[in-house]
């Protein structure tokens, strides 16, 4: 068994499983072992969906890889995830970062339309 099966059946709870998983796909993606390190970012995505910098370093693996739709993918989905962590904190609507994507701000992107 390895560290990351390991982790994936211990008695620890998610956020700190999260935790060790990130840890490793950093420390994996240094060592050149680019496939686990995403496999471990997919994992700690599964345990804390929406984690900026998980898809962010996760984005970043897959460029290197060549996989650039799959690396779009997360850049968007980390800018998406990162703008609504600004909305919640700043109390701003939906609406209005809506139109501030619309005039080229970018953080719209997830969103279809204005509420």
């Amino acid at each position: 068994m390895d560290f990351t099966q390991g982790l994936s059946i211990a008695a620890l709870p998610p956020q700190e499983r999260a935790r060790a998983l990130f840890a490793l796909g950093v420390t994996l993606d240094s060592l050149g072992r680019l496939e686990d390190a995403v496999s471990d970012y997919s994992t700690v995505l599964r345990l804390a969906s929406g984690a900026t910098y998980v898809l962010n370093n996760r984005a970043n693996v897959r460029r290197r890889q060549g996989r650039l739709d799959e690396a779009g993918r997360d850049y968007l989905a980390a800018l998406t995830a990162a703008c609504g962590a600004i909305l919640r904190r700043s109390g701003a609507s939906r609406s209005h970062l809506y139109s501030c994507a619309r005039l080229g701000g970018g953080c719209g992107a997830g969103f279809e339309s204005p509420p």
